[in-house]
């Protein structure tokens, strides 16, 4: 495929402050639309691309599509740690502070990498451009669109709104989900606090309003229907075509769109888990006739794994992407160096200990055996528990007071079998 050359350093260099100072002086005149509109390429863009030309071993990118995807999923975790870093340093999570932040980093990065003779040059045809602008175009429309509609916030999302404003006038970060009882670790990890701090960076970032937070859906809609784009098959993988298209279909999803319209993590969970399957068949390659494993995107697929469980812990999602590269790992007959078979160990020996000896335990002496000793001792490690779940479906446990199986009679099942079937009857 015939290729031309989009950017290099110089530009990168001169475009991006340019670009962030504008971004910073709409932050300044509250200039609304516009500071959310340049919150994408300021925030969510231009910092994980530069980190990209610093630390990645190649110097030319030969789609601009995958480069886009990985920038935007490491500055979503720069987004959080900036964040973070605020809060330690004891300095307020303003909008001025942030702004002021990402003109200082995306002035000094790109210099960085050119003191540094990072000559990185990024490719891309026509087409990929054109999806590219379809991406921005369309993160811009739903975003006016989701500003300007009136609508009533559901529960939970007033309560992230809250907990959001608490972490801004108290400095203090509410955990959902989580026993109090788990160790600080665990809540820590599994408490939702990545969902509460990506929500607290977009909101001072953008200078919106509380009642808007449900744009920060917008971004993750846009990247998902944009990165599920490198899913697609070798066979069809260089038509542009199909690429335009496929990210047409996913963006226009009404489930995505009704999700993309809300502060709910589940659409940022979606987004993380597809990054996460991105990795994982970028990890697999063939070498000289032997299918090995690329350590770094091997990392990067864990990683994102663990984050999209730190925004929302969703088992069934962990479970299909664990069984998924089991079989996938089985099927290719992987053989790699000693570095690869560890992390493969790693990765597919750990959950079963696990389950074995952690979560089996712990879930039969509180739910079938009424052992408090060993459940007590077992309680503040216990992360997720796939056992409770297949034993609620039989029995109570913890808020469910009868299984779900005993709930209903056969012709309840029966019923609504049928309803489903034809639910006009």
């Amino acid at each position: 495929m015939n290729r031309n050359i989009l950017f290099r350093n110089k530009l990168l260099l001169i475009s991006s402050p340019l670009i962030t100072l504008v971004y910073f002086l709409s932050l300044i005149f509250h200039q609304h639309i516009l500071s959310i509109i340049l919150t994408f390429p300021v925030v969510y863009i231009f910092p994980g691309l530069f980190l990209i030309s610093l630390f990645y071993k190649s110097t030319i990118f030969r789609d601009i599509i995958e480069v886009t995807s990985i920038a935007f999923f490491i500055s979503t975790i720069f987004s959080a740690f900036i964040t973070i870093i605020l809060f330690i340093l004891g300095i307020d999570i303003t909008t001025f502070n942030v702004g002021l932040t990402y003109l200082i980093i995306n002035s000094f990065l790109p210099s960085l990498s050119l003191l540094m003779k990072k000559e990185t040059t990024i490719k891309a045809d026509r087409m990929d451009l054109l999806t590219l602008t379809v991406l921005f175009c369309s993160f811009i429309c739903l975003s006016i669109v989701f500003s300007s509609i009136p609508r009533y916030p559901t529960v939970d999302e007033t309560s992230y709104a809250y907990y959001v404003l608490r972490f801004l006038n108290e400095r203090k970060i509410i955990t959902i989900g989580v026993d109090f009882g788990k160790h600080d670790v665990i809540q820590a990890v599994y408490g939702r606090n990545l969902w509460i701090i990506l929500l607290t960076s977009f909101l001072t970032a953008s200078n919106i309003h509380f009642y808007e937070l449900n744009i920060m859906g917008v971004t993750f809609l846009s990247m998902i229907a944009f990165s599920s784009i490198l899913l697609l098959p070798p066979q069809v993988k260089d038509s542009s075509i199909i690429k335009l298209f496929i990210f047409l279909l996913i963006a226009c999803n009404p489930a995505l769109i009704l999700y993309g319209a809300t502060t709910l993590p589940d659409i940022a969970v979606t987004y993380y888990s597809i990054m996460g399957i991105v990795f994982i068949v970028k990890a697999i390659n063939n070498k000289c006739g032997k299918i090995g494993i690329d350590s770094s995107f091997f990392i990067l697929s864990l990683i994102s794994l663990f984050i999209s469980s730190m925004v929302k812990p969703n088992l069934i999602i962990l479970v299909s992407l664990y069984i998924t590269f089991v079989i996938y790992w089985l099927r290719k007959k992987i053989c790699s160096d000693s570095i690869s078979k560890i992390l493969l160990s790693i990765f597919i020996f750990t959950p079963l200990i696990y389950v074995l000896f952690i979560d089996v335990p712990w879930a039969f002496s509180k739910f079938i055996l009424n052992e408090k000793t060993l459940s007590k001792f077992l309680s503040p490690i216990i992360i997720l528990s796939p056992t409770s779940i297949i034993l609620s479906l039989f029995l109570p446990t913890g808020f469910v007071s009868s299984g779900t199986f005993t709930i209903f009679t056969f012709e309840d099942y029966i019923k609504y079998f049928i309803y489903l079937l034809s639910p006009k009857l």
